[in-house]
């Protein structure tokens, strides 16, 4: 994953869209696992057992991305449902509609504008955040660095998840994954080679 920030919700957001008797219940939910959404998934499936469809489309921060249209005509509801997904700039979301057929059968058009309808609304409640990517360091050196290690997380926006001694001092922090190469380099010149990073190759978002 390459993102330097994303988009996503905070937390479940749901609307209704009725058309010609038939009911869309459109759920939005932060997920960010295909595991986790296929549970979620299983769980939405069972409560309402009696629907007729329960079309989906997830997306990953990592860009996995999936869509289905349960059984509706091609075309008419796993993509309109990842369309709005796209249009939000949504990423570790997924949005599931669950369909009660009311009878009358909609038409390929007006299926797929109930379907995007429903997810909109479903969107236009919920509270969206951007998440942003940092990289976890430990910075190990001894304690006569203290000032001047203070003053680069100060200067970086670093984040101290904690601070050990051991006797040397041992800190796990997060670095916004932009300046990466400019901390390293500024740390480098500012300790003179008396401090030791580790550099996880994972980012954590937040």
């Amino acid at each position: 994953m390459n993102k330097l920030s994303y988009k996503t919700i905070v937390s479940e957001s749901e609307a209704t869209v009725k058309e010609k008797g038939s009911s869309f219940i459109a759920m939005a939910f932060p997920v960010n696992s295909l595991a986790a959404f296929e549970s979620l998934y299983g769980k939405i499936k069972k409560q309402y057992h009696d629907a007729s469809h329960h079309c989906y489309a997830l997306k990953l921060a990592d860009d996995f991305e999936k869509f289905s249209d349960n059984g509706e005509p091609s075309g008419t509801a796993g993509v309109r449902i990842m369309n709005v997904l796209n249009h939000y700039d949504l990423y570790d979301t997924a949005i599931i509609v669950t369909r009660y057929f009311g009878g009358t059968k909609l038409g390929v058009g007006p299926l797929g504008v109930a379907y995007s309808e429903a997810a909109m609304s479903c969107l236009s409640h919920a509270q969206i955040i951007e998440k942003h990517s940092f990289t976890p360091l430990t910075i190990t050196t001894s304690f006569e660095f203290t000032n001047p290690v203070y003053r680069l997380f100060a200067d970086y926006s670093v984040k101290i998840e904690s601070t050990k001694f051991e006797p040397d001092v041992v800190y796990s922090v997060l670095l916004p994954t932009a300046s990466t190469q400019d901390f390293l380099k500024a740390f480098e010149e500012n300790l003179r080679g008396k401090g030791k990073i580790t550099v996880s190759e994972r980012p954590v978002y937040k």
